[in-house]
């Protein structure tokens, strides 16, 4: 139980930064700053490093690979994506790359054309969940 709730908790935390449907990022990479949540609506063409939670929504586009402590995607990836705690890729998502992950929320719908990874922390445990309903 204490996982599950420490899983949500990643999901929950307020956003911080909001980069809005229509614009775009061409960076080398875009860090985002300690314990920060960043919702992503436009695109972004070059790596994403962040401590924090990525929301990444339907009409958000990575071009880069993302580095996060946690990440919800609804959009579209094109590059590696790796989170430290948990990755959540809902009906909507589409990623081109490999994922590494401690746990992984596949939503019924979500494509993933890539190599998946779960790896846990000294001692934890990998969960994989695949969503049906």
């Amino acid at each position: 139980m204490a996982k599950a709730s420490r899983t949500q908790d990643e999901f929950t935390r307020p956003t911080g930064t909001v980069l809005g449907r229509g614009f775009t990022i061409q960076a080398a990479t875009v860090m985002g700053a300690e314990a920060e949540s960043m919702r992503l609506d436009g695109v972004v063409q070059g790596n994403i490093e962040m401590d924090g939670v990525l929301n990444l929504g339907e009409s958000g586009r990575v071009e880069g690979d993302i580095l996060a402590e946690s990440a919800r995607i609804a959009g579209t990836v094109q590059g590696s994506i790796q989170c430290r705690f948990a990755l959540h890729l809902t009906a909507t998502a589409e990623v081109t790359g490999d994922i590494m992950t401690e746990t992984l929320i596949i939503d019924k719908g979500a494509v993933l054309h890539g190599r998946c990874q779960t790896s846990s922390a000294p001692g934890g445990v990998s969960t994989l969940t695949y969503a049906t309903a």
